[in-house]
């Protein structure tokens, strides 16, 4: 009795150091609740090698990292990521290189390295055919890219940042208002900008005819408190007989708006003729005045009609 028991001794004593090597199959429960540690892991340095993980008989092995590079990476389970592919996942960390869907050829590809619940820098992308859940939690912040056609979110009325600007709105709220003054002459459309003046010169000689000293000094002065840019000008008489008109600009030294004829003006009759603009003087500065000067009468219209098209800067 005394040998057997010394022999059940010697043997646990013995099993406990056995170290076993080769595959082994287990198919009833192996309890190790009893033990002090365990080890049910492969542990290895660096990211598990692809060969372990590329057949159905591999899947559920698991892999633990441990070099210091593995802080936000540790823990591989080899899995089925769909359509008879077998690759190895992340089951913790941050940095995820490859989430299969499971039952899809399909993945979502994460790279970065910040955990997926932090700030950093990565990018999300996904695949044409991938439906986002409806709610989600965790912090995120980064960048997410992909197709029109498989991605998509609403973000709701509530979760708004306040706009600024022209148009603003209250944070959460899309009820948006404009800015008094906001929209300024340079933020409209060039036909909103657009303004037009008629001057008639009517002749002052015998039976009315325009003589050469029928100017019209100031006809018009900029009290728009801001510059204006002349765009064409235009002039009609009635008589068949051209007269010559110079339009200038009244800001202490008046210049020639019109470079026709040499910058001589622009022969009206009575068709509707129109001058060309010198690009430099075309230019009305706040309180700048405008000036018609009769530089050939004609000898017999009685009247000459200017039009000033110009825009609001």
């Amino acid at each position: 009795m005394k040998k057997l028991l010394l022999f059940v001794l010697l043997a646990s004593v013995a099993l406990a150091q056995t170290t076993i090597n080769g595959g082994r199959v287990i198919t009833g429960a192996w309890d190790a609740s009893g033990a002090t540690t365990t080890k049910p892991a492969k542990v290895g340095s660096g990211v598990p090698a692809s060969g372990d993980c590329d057949v159905a008989g591999e899947v559920g092995r698991l892999y633990v990292r441990s070099d210091p590079a593995a802080v936000n990476a540790t823990q591989y389970v080899c899995a089925n990521t769909g359509a008879a592919t077998y690759a190895w996942e992340l089951v913790k960390g941050g940095t995820v290189t490859s989430v299969g869907l499971v039952g899809t050829a399909d993945q979502i590809t994460v790279t970065g390295t910040s955990p997926i619940t932090g700030s950093g820098s990565w990018t999300l992308s996904f695949p044409t055919n991938v439906t986002l859940p409806g709610t989600t939690t965790g912090t995120f912040s980064g960048k997410i890219s992909g197709t029109a056609g498989g991605l998509s979110a609403t973000l709701a009325e509530n979760r708004f940042p306040a706009l600024d600007g022209d148009v603003t709105t209250t944070a959460g709220d899309l009820t948006t208002a404009i800015a008094a003054n906001a929209v300024t002459p340079a933020k409209a459309s060039a036909v909103m900008r657009t303004r037009s003046l008629t001057v008639v010169i009517t002749g002052s000689g015998t039976a009315g005819v325009l003589q050469d000293a029928d100017d019209q000094p100031s006809v018009w002065y900029n009290s728009l408190g801001q510059g204006v840019t002349v765009t064409a000008v235009s002039c009609k008489t009635d008589s068949a007989t051209a007269s010559r008109i110079q339009f200038q600009r009244d800001d202490g030294t008046p210049a020639s708006v019109l470079t026709d004829n040499a910058g001589a003006g622009v022969d009206c009759s009575s068709t509707r003729a129109s001058g060309t603009i010198d690009t430099n003087e075309d230019n009305f500065a706040s309180t700048n005045g405008l000036n018609f000067v009769m530089v050939t009468a004609g000898g017999a219209g009685k009247w000459v009609s200017v039009t000033v098209t110009y825009t609001l800067d």
